[in-house]
């Protein structure tokens, strides 16, 4: 479930017009029965506006979902959107949207950064991870049939001060999951162009994802199988088993 849907061209209007986090917050009430905090509205306001601004040709064809809840974890991720690829004709496009305005490193060895002195994931970590929980657990990703591209935008931050989070032991990652900040915004609306704005039918691939079941890949079985088949180790199971045995377990009901 999500907060928002509609296509690539009316999340730009909305979010440009200031009336995008509003409509977040409405569906927000309707959905917990509670209002989210002023600082979550205000968070979606800039972050939203500033994806938004990158835009050079708003896609009628291209789907978009804001807050896409991921069952089972208690997260959302920030923004997808669905079209098509030079490569794939049903292509999805994972954004993780952070306000950052300073990153560090805390040592030589950490895969984390410190941001305010708390210590985080790197963000283009957690939208691989997004996308990798998505192929493990619906359908649509997990056969196959839609390719998924994860990405980060850090819209607070400048080259400079962005510079610890494009550290060397981060390039494996970076290639997997590319990051753009604030002087980087035309490279991810080429980059978000590439991805999902070669027409198709994106606003059809949205709603099948909307409709689609969460169903476990082999990889996901394997995995509970594997562990329950080895029981008699003594070992306990890991939290990836944890998270792999829920979704295992609910797609059999």
């Amino acid at each position: 479930m999500e907060l928002w849907a509609g296509s690539h061209s009316q999340f730009v209007t909305s979010a440009r017009r200031g009336q995008i986090a509003d409509s977040l917050a409405v569906a927000y009430r309707q959905q917990k029965g509670v209002n989210p905090t002023d600082s979550e509205v205000k968070s979606w306001a800039r972050s939203l506006d500033a994806l938004a601004q990158t835009t050079r040709e708003p896609r009628n064809d291209v789907g978009t979902l804001v807050e896409f809840h991921l069952p089972f974890s208690g997260q959302r991720i920030d923004v997808v959107f669905f079209g098509a690829s030079g490569d794939a004709p049903n292509s999805a496009l994972v954004v993780e949207l952070k306000q950052w305005s300073e990153a560090e490193l805390e040592d030589v060895h950490t895969q984390n950064v410190l941001v305010g002195g708390a210590e985080h994931v790197h963000p283009s970590q957690q939208a691989l991870d997004y996308a990798e929980f998505l192929r493990a657990v619906h359908e649509s990703f997990s056969t196959g049939r839609v390719t998924l591209q994860p990405c980060s935008f850090c819209h607070d931050l400048t080259a400079s001060s962005a510079a610890a989070l494009y550290d060397s032991r981060f390039a494996p990652l970076l290639a997997q999951s590319p990051m753009f900040q604030a002087d980087g915004r035309d490279d991810l609306g080429r980059f978000i162009e590439r991805h999902v704005g070669g027409g198709g039918t994106g606003i059809e691939l949205m709603e099948e994802v909307r409709q689609g079941r969460f169903k476990p890949s082999q990889k996901v079985i394997d995995t509970v199988l594997a562990w329950r088949t080895s029981r008699t180790t003594g070992r306990g199971p890991s939290n990836h088993y944890h998270r792999a045995n829920l979704v295992f377990s609910m797609s059999q009901r």
